[in-house]
């Protein structure tokens, strides 16, 4: 009788825990259905996987970051801060007119300033402005000092008592005349070329006989003036150029030699001969 009592209250317990365990089941399907998700356990070892993951990834970026910041930081102190002012200027020039004060004013907007951050284009355009330079380049060398690469104008002759004239036609206004001997040029600026021209030929001729040329002129309607050194003018015309100036060449050395220091002009312009006019 003990064991039929005991097998019935523990197959009534199993029953019941069957319900349960069915009511259960039915209670989390019908939560399951509503949204509701079985709770799991929290994963710490994938939690500290996935972390050092990111962690990884931002600290390269920092790495990577630090890399251009760091240098741009330093840069932006050395700019900020004159801790590498210019100390000397080197310059690369067939010297012969910019020097002395005209040097000195070249190099004074340069000393002292800041190495990194000095404007040096911006001071490559104010030395182009001056009238001397024909050409400039400005190079920085670590850690003081500045090179400048300058071309200076080469005046061949004065150009209407004013102004300066190079070989390839250039007519720049010098703040000073050179002291020098030069020719003097006096015409026109549509004229240029052709008294350039003329000037060659004209100083191949007469420093054949020994003189030397003061100034070329050439007038409106193309007639040529020559003032030799000693003053006295020779006429040439428009007409014949050349070949007047090879008679005078001709007759120079036999017949108006001699009389050089009487005269004050000498006139080619005749088709025979020439006319000498006396000084008073």
């Amino acid at each position: 009788m003990k064991q039929a009592r005991h097998k019935s209250v523990q197959s009534k317990k199993s029953t019941e825990k069957d319900n349960e365990q069915v009511i259960g089941a039915t209670s989390w399907s019908r939560r399951r259905k509503r949204g509701v998700r079985h709770k799991k356990p929290f994963d710490w070892k994938a939690f500290f996987a996935k972390s050092w993951h990111y962690s990884r990834f931002t600290l390269r970026m920092l790495l990577l970051a630090s890399l251009f910041l760091i240098p741009y930081m330093g840069w932006q102190y050395i700019s900020m801060n004159n801790i590498f002012p210019i100390q000397n200027v080197l310059i690369h020039s067939e010297e012969k007119y910019l020097v002395g004060e005209r040097q000195q004013k070249l190099l004074d907007p340069l000393l002292g300033q800041n190495f990194v951050s000095y404007d040096l284009e911006l001071y490559r355009h104010e030395v182009a402005k001056n009238p001397w330079v024909k050409s400039v380049e400005v190079t920085r060398r670590w850690p003081d000092q500045i090179e400048l690469f300058i071309e200076e104008k080469r005046p061949i002759a004065i150009w209407n008592d004013l102004y300066l004239i190079e070989a390839d036609g250039t007519i720049f206004e010098p703040d000073l005349i050179p002291s020098e001997t030069m020719i003097s040029l006096q015409g026109n600026a549509d004229q240029k070329d052709k008294l350039l021209d003329g000037m060659s030929i004209i100083q191949k001729y007469i420093q054949s006989v020994g003189l030397n040329v003061e100034k070329i002129i050439l007038d409106y309607r193309g007639a040529w003036t020559i003032v030799l050194e000693n003053d006295v003018e020779l006429y040439l015309g428009a007409r014949f150029f050349e070949e007047r100036l090879r008679r005078f060449v001709m007759h120079y050395p036999s017949s108006i030699r001699s009389k050089i220091d009487s005269i004050i002009a000498i006139d080619f312009r005749y088709d025979h001969g020439y006319a000498l006019k006396w000084k008073r």
